[in-house]
């Protein structure tokens, strides 16, 4: 869909518009029903054993917002004939995923290397972002930044509410 107008910088920005939010009805409702249905559904399903899968599935499921995103953003600087921008930062957001699991895991376990997979995807999704705002001008990048910073707001919020909770339940 995006692919085929990145040379043209209307097209692009139409598309875009389209897109995003498309993309914030399909990730944004997935995360934030899908963080505390993990914490309800996950140990009366599968049983007590479990109980350690809850916090990394929490996690990871958190990434699938990024991801859309990297993704995106990735496929734009690649529509607007630059291949090198999206490769390098996938490079070294899984250059960066794996050394932060080989640190992490011992240490933190599943939990760690979900915090690891979410620091590189993050990276991933920086990486480009620089080059997307320049591809796409104030007209996408303004309602992209709404739209990151109410959701990465409202993760985090509930983030640490319900980790706050957790703690005072001890």
């Amino acid at each position: 869909i995006v692919s085929e107008v990145g040379y043209d910088r209307s097209a692009l920005t139409a598309r875009l518009e389209r897109i995003l939010p498309i993309l914030a009805l399909i990730f944004m409702p997935v995360a934030a029903l899908g963080i505390p249905a993990v914490e309800v559904l996950v140990i009366p399903i599968f049983g007590a054993d479990y109980a350690g899968a809850v916090l990394p599935l929490q996690i990871s499921i958190s990434i699938m917002l990024i991801s859309g995103m990297s993704s995106l953003f990735g496929t734009v600087v690649l529509a607007a004939g630059d291949a090198r921008t999206p490769t390098t930062g996938l490079t070294i957001g899984c250059g960066i995923t794996i050394a932060l699991s080989a640190l992490a895991i011992p240490r933190y376990g599943a939990a760690g290397a979900a915090w690891a997979g979410w620091l590189g995807e993050f990276f991933s999704v920086l990486y480009p972002l620089p080059k997307f705002l320049r591809v796409t001008r104030p007209a996408v990048s303004m309602r992209l930044l709404r739209m990151a910073v109410s959701s990465l707001t409202g993760t985090a919020a509930y983030y640490f509410l319900t980790r706050a909770a957790s703690v005072a339940d001890w």
